[in-house]
């Protein structure tokens, strides 16, 4: 039987690890059965151009949150060069207990040489998010320093109509930026958009889409 399909923090989850899957006591388990991994108080930072939670299973993942949870990708390598604090290669839903809240970080970005993108939680294509429950979400995608044009920084990347919550949601950044007038998130009743102030508009591209 193989592993499961998930790397968290750059280690692979092994049914040996499962329950203490960072050797933090504990904070970190993934159960295989229900797919769901539970965060408790946990401290992620991945190593090993991983994101900090890669899931590439064949059934949504569950993320469980308890208590106050951060989590932070590496800087990955390739043709271009990207950073994602959660990648997953399918659907995601995120409960948790009452007061629950999930930070998640990509990697800070410096380079002239190659394109750059940093994503906080990043669902590949036809994938969705369904946040469900009285909790926190902070989504902070890392900067991007260098020379080159083409560069951006995204909290959350994901198809149109893929993210749905129980609660509600404050948007800083959106892709495409900005949204066209006639997007569904501005009569989203629940949705409060940001024209991207977080980043103080310091990468150009920033700059030229919003001002």
């Amino acid at each position: 039987e193989g592993k499961p399909d998930i790397v968290i923090a750059g280690k692979r989850v092994s049914f040996d690890n499962k329950d203490d899957v960072l050797k933090d006591g504990g904070k970190v388990k993934y159960d295989p059965s229900t797919d769901t991994l539970t965060l408790d108080s946990a401290f992620i930072t991945s190593t090993n151009g991983f994101p900090g939670i890669y899931y590439f299973g064949d059934n949504p993942l569950i993320i469980n949150l308890i208590g106050t949870n951060t989590v932070t990708g590496d800087i990955e390598n390739s043709e271009d060069i990207t950073s994602h604090g959660i990648y997953t290669e399918n659907h995601l839903i995120i409960i948790g207990n009452d007061g629950a809240e999930l930070n998640v970080n990509s990697s800070d970005i410096f380079t002239d040489t190659k394109d750059a993108c940093t994503v906080g939680i990043c669902l590949a294509q036809g994938v969705s998010i369904d946040i469900d429950g009285k909790i926190t979400i902070n989504v902070q995608s890392g900067d991007v320093f260098g020379t080159r044009d083409i560069s951006s920084s995204i909290g959350i990347l994901a198809d149109d109509n893929s993210i749905s919550t129980s609660g509600g949601a404050i948007l800083d950044v959106t892709s495409p930026e900005p949204l066209p007038e006639d997007h569904k998130l501005w009569d989203m009743p629940n949705v409060l958009i940001t024209p991207h102030v977080s980043g103080g508009y310091h990468v150009k591209a920033t700059h030229d889409r919003i001002i």
